[in-house]
């Protein structure tokens, strides 16, 4: 259905998502939307002791994917 991690070790005190990726037969059903938005992954890195959240994105990431990034209020740097 779908995948993803988080790394506590990037950065101090931070989480990031990583490698999030939907099965393409289930993608455009909500569930990367779901596994991103920060309530949900800022939640699951603050249960772990984590001041901040950040979503690593790769130079090949689709647009789609990035533009939904973009409307959950993540910023790409």
């Amino acid at each position: 259905m779908a995948k993803g991690g988080i790394d506590y070790q990037v950065k101090e005190g931070v989480g990031t998502l990583w490698q999030l990726a939907v099965h393409p037969a289930l993608q455009s059903c909500g569930i990367g939307t779901s596994l991103s938005k920060p309530r949900n992954f800022g939640s699951r890195t603050a249960v772990c002791g984590r001041l901040s959240s950040v979503l690593g994105v790769e130079e090949n990431t689709p647009p789609r994917a990035r533009a939904l990034y973009e409307r959950l209020g993540y910023v790409i740097s």
